[in-house]
């Protein structure tokens, strides 16, 4: 109903044009005439112009003149059709040139950002290098730039990122290791809470998904297929739940499908809220931390001494955790004579107070490896 309206509009608005074509000659002659008229009563002289339409013979005269001036608008309206097609085309032809570039940085960096993430997977979850050297990105890309036409603070982190990507890929073909590179990037693109939790979230993952904002919003005004910023649900790959983003609170989800923290986060910590804290690999701590200190919850295998009080190291109980430490049975079993004798256990903090769990305790040696 709406378009059939604008229909009609259009079609009345076009006769209205044509009518207003052929009546302006009519309608500047007669000014011309009338205006020439006043000049030569006031002044005392006969006009040579002047048309006296009440004469049959001047009709002629009145029709080329007509026709004259007619002609001079219709010259007119085409030259201004001509140089507005010729302006649109141009801007048509910028436009172009604006789009073909930015789809060429986003392919370029998204593709870039995501082989290299791949890699960086393998090499965390593997004591392997990642031995394909190829890695998507042309050395011309800084050429695009300049025709972007976006904010400079977008084209800024395109040009990092772009170095970054360079300098991990020429490392690469130089058969030099980039995993301390790769890890150093995605610190800084990616969330807090991937880069804590990135061992306990596996390798079913899109970078994409774990870009910080700021990265988001530049890449998204390179391309009309933007990253969705207003999803509050993230998945693995899988299409198990990952994350939740509620307010500032990161709500994580492990591959097991096992609650990690929903907490704030602040300089890739944990911050403020619940969370599960992890050390060398093991977790020491789960509960209540507020501004980055545990305030309420259960530390996992602390030392104590020999009459079950926690030994206290750097305001909190001494974490030994279980990679280096055997209780007793193993280290008889195994007849080991050397390392460190410990009694470790699991330590309730609660009302400011450290409360051993008697019925976690172990006893037997620190190893030294």
């Amino acid at each position: 109903m709406k378009s059939g309206k604008l229909s009609k509009i259009s079609l009345f608005g076009r006769i209205i044009g044509i009518v207003v074509i052929f009546a302006f000659p009519c309608i500047l002659i007669y000014l011309i005439n009338m205006s020439i008229s006043l000049f030569s009563i006031k002044n005392n002289y006969i006009p040579l112009l002047h048309i006296n339409m009440d004469e049959e013979i001047k009709i002629s005269e009145y029709i080329a003149m007509y026709v004259a001036v007619l002609g001079i608008e219709i010259t007119a309206i085409l030259s201004w059709v001509i140089h507005k097609l010729s302006i649109s085309k141009e801007m048509q032809e910028k436009n172009d040139k604006i789009k073909k570039c930015r789809n060429k940085v986003y392919i370029s960096l998204i593709n870039s950002l995501e082989n290299l993430f791949q890699k960086y997977l393998f090499e965390l979850f593997t004591t392997n290098e990642y031995l394909d050297k190829f890695i998507p990105i042309e050395d011309s890309l800084e050429d695009y730039f300049i025709n972007l036409d976006i904010d400079g603070k977008h084209v800024e982190i395109y040009r990092y990122i772009y170095i970054d990507i360079l300098n991990i890929k020429r490392l690469k073909e130089e058969g030099k290791k980039i995993f301390n590179h790769l890890d150093e990037m995605f610190k800084k693109i990616t969330l807090d809470f991937y880069y804590y939790y990135k061992r306990e979230l596996g390798t079913d993952i899109r970078v994409s998904d774990i870009l910080k904002l700021k990265y988001i919003n530049a890449f998204n005004e390179l391309s009309i297929a933007s990253i969705d910023k207003t999803k509050s649900q993230y998945k693995y790959i899988n299409g198990n739940l990952m994350y939740i983003k509620k307010n500032n609170n990161y709500i994580v989800y492990n591959k097991k499908n096992e609650k990690l923290c929903d907490c704030t986060f602040e300089n890739s910590m944990p911050y403020s809220g619940w969370a599960r804290l992890y050390s060398g690999g093991e977790v020491y701590y789960e509960g209540t931390i507020e501004n980055g200190v545990e305030i309420k919850g259960m530390f996992f295998n602390c030392e104590i001494d020999k009459n079950n009080k926690t030994v206290i190291s750097n305001n909190k109980p001494n974490f030994i955790g279980l990679g280096r430490f055997k209780d007793n049975e193993y280290v008889l079993k195994n007849n080991i004579k050397h390392g460190k004798d410990y009694r470790i256990a699991n330590i309730e903090y609660i009302n400011n107070e450290y409360v051993v769990d008697k019925n976690t305790i172990k006893e037997g040696k620190l190893l030294l490896f």
